[in-house]
């Protein structure tokens, strides 16, 4: 009896951990289905903002449900710069072969994708929630239009605003500002943080399915 109930235990252990663990740090797993097909997000966390902050973690539930493979940057080593361990998990992905890829980015995180994707003249898409105005530095000035689209909010502590605005009308980058959010996307009042996040997440969604 102790070992069955200690096989159970182990097979629901199992189950939890698959359901959990919805984020790979690493080369991410084939889904099935033809090759043509395959869909891939990365995610590029801020610096204290991590995969699991409001805005990633219900950007990965769009994600998730419309069939992208998820790809969580982390950082973790406090001797190599952020792009180099973004670069070593990013160097083994093939990305021609997924007919979709998307770059998710929060603060810091933008500037480390838009390098990548220009330093490998990639043709992919990105999601950036509170840029800095160093990842519109690292882009090109032939960059497609609609091929990025960027929230801000005005009372944003960390990011230039003004400038932002500036840069993303004269790049053509759709950008998104909200009145009295700061730099995590968040105002002193709760229900209009809820309303916002919402509100970002719907313009999140119709973006990724522009395909």
């Amino acid at each position: 009896m102790n070992i069955m109930k200690r096989f159970i235990a182990l097979i629901l252990l199992l189950v939890l951990a698959i359901g959990v663990c919805s984020c790979s740090s690493g080369v991410p797993s084939p889904l099935s289905g033809d090759a043509g097909e395959k869909k891939l997000a990365v995610i590029f966390p801020g610096a204290g903002y991590n995969k699991d902050r409001p805005l990633l973690y219900h950007s990965r539930e769009i994600l998730e449900e419309e069939g992208y493979e998820i790809l969580c940057i982390e950082w973790e080593d406090y001797v190599k710069t952020r792009y180099d361990q973004a670069s070593e998990i990013l160097d083994s992905i093939n990305f021609e072969e997924y007919e979709d890829v998307v770059f998710v980015c929060k603060s810091i995180g933008t500037v480390i994708a838009s390098t990548y994707a220009e330093k490998h003249d990639l043709k992919v898409r990105q999601i950036w929630f509170t840029p800095l105005e160093e990842a519109f530095d690292k882009l090109s000035s032939d960059t497609e239009e609609g091929s990025i689209i960027a929230f801000i909010g005005t009372k944003d502590g960390i990011s230039n605003v003004s400038q932002i605005r500036i840069e993303a009308e004269q790049m053509g980058i759709e950008l998104h500002v909200y009145d009295d959010c700061d730099h995590a996307m968040e105002c002193a009042d709760e229900s209009k943080t809820r309303e916002i996040t919402d509100d970002i997440m719907k313009i999140t969604h119709e973006y990724i399915l522009m395909l």
